[in-house]
């Protein structure tokens, strides 16, 4: 009997292990929207005034998915071009289980230097449609749809970069690869790989290590059959190596959500190879660099901004 008994808890453990993780990776945000704009007020990341001037004065817009869902956003075009907006545009890309609101912590520099801007949510979050995440793999397309978009509505485009965090980080990161006419990107707290996310994540739960193996191969699986993309094929580290593009990374020093030893390691496998700059912030937690140094992150970005051309920030 007690034998049995083992047997049964060692069974029930490992399918809740599994049901956990698995609910975790293709958790499909459940927050309703206007948690997301308050959370971002109450925490001082941009003003009341500035959550109502996107919700009433910027461009409100729903594109399709190449895959077949909606994806929504929100559009500013520098003021003063008739229209079309100015000669720079600049897309950014929210992390997983967020939304749109999580990135406008991060555009004041470039509303204050006539940048165009967009902000959307990727699929499964936000008012975008789409069944789950898939941590870059169909959100590049989404992004290249999104890219797409920003030509039609600012055809005076001569300089373009997207900016990231987390999961939005990791998905510029594999967009470079298949993009056109990009002049930077900038990706805050990426992952390097979503299999070593994963192990980092198993580890930090302290899952015994040679449990590992067992359970990506089931996640695999899984994610495969629902989410019909393949985790090992999530690899950020490979994708930079496909592009020239500058690129800067930015990371927390005290990450413990995407360890900031994955920036390191991707800076130092391109640097010698491709323009690329890093950035680490002392005492930051997961995509709070920004937070905790509000003025020395704007000016790094405008550092690395201007070095691409003169003056694109003021």
């Amino acid at each position: 009997m007690i034998f049995v008994a083992v047997i049964l808890f060692i069974i029930l453990l490992d399918a809740s292990l599994m049901f956990y993780f698995i609910h975790a990776l293709l958790l499909k945000s459940r927050r309703k929207y206007e948690y997301f704009r308050e959370y971002g007020i109450s925490r001082g990341q941009y003003s009341r005034s500035m959550a109502a001037a996107i919700e009433e004065t910027w461009i409100k817009f729903r594109i399709n998915s190449p895959f077949g869902y909606l994806l929504d956003g929100n559009a500013y075009p520098a003021p003063g071009f008739q229209g079309r907006g100015g000669k720079k545009t600049i897309i950014f890309c929210h992390g997983i289980n967020w939304s749109r609101w999580g990135m406008v912590k991060y555009i004041k520099p470039f509303l204050s230097s006539g940048w165009n801007i967009i902000i959307y949510d990727n699929r499964a979050h936000g008012l975008s449609e789409g069944k789950y995440p898939s941590y870059g793999y169909f959100e590049k397309h989404d992004l290249k749809a999104i890219r797409d978009y920003s030509r039609s509505i600012f055809p005076d485009t001569e300089i373009a970069g997207v900016f990231g965090e987390s999961m939005g980080a990791a998905t510029v990161l594999q967009y470079a690869k298949i993009a056109e006419n990009l002049n930077f990107i900038i990706a805050d707290c990426p992952y390097s790989s979503l299999v070593e996310e994963l192990e980092y994540q198993l580890r930090r739960y302290h899952i015994p290590k040679f449990y590992h193996r067992f359970m990506l191969y089931r996640m695999r699986i899984v994610t495969r059959l629902m989410a019909n993309f393949d985790i090992d094929t999530v690899r950020p580290d490979e994708d930079i190596m496909e592009t020239d593009v500058p690129l800067l990374l930015v990371h927390g020093k005290s990450d413990r959500y995407v360890p900031s030893s994955m920036s390191i390691a991707m800076y130092e496998k391109r640097k010698d190879q491709y323009r690329t700059e890093l950035f680490l912030v002392d005492k930051a937690r997961h995509v709070k660099s920004v937070m905790v140094s509000r003025e020395k992150y704007y000016d790094r970005l405008k550092e690395f901004i201007n070095s691409i051309s003169p003056d694109l920030i003021d």
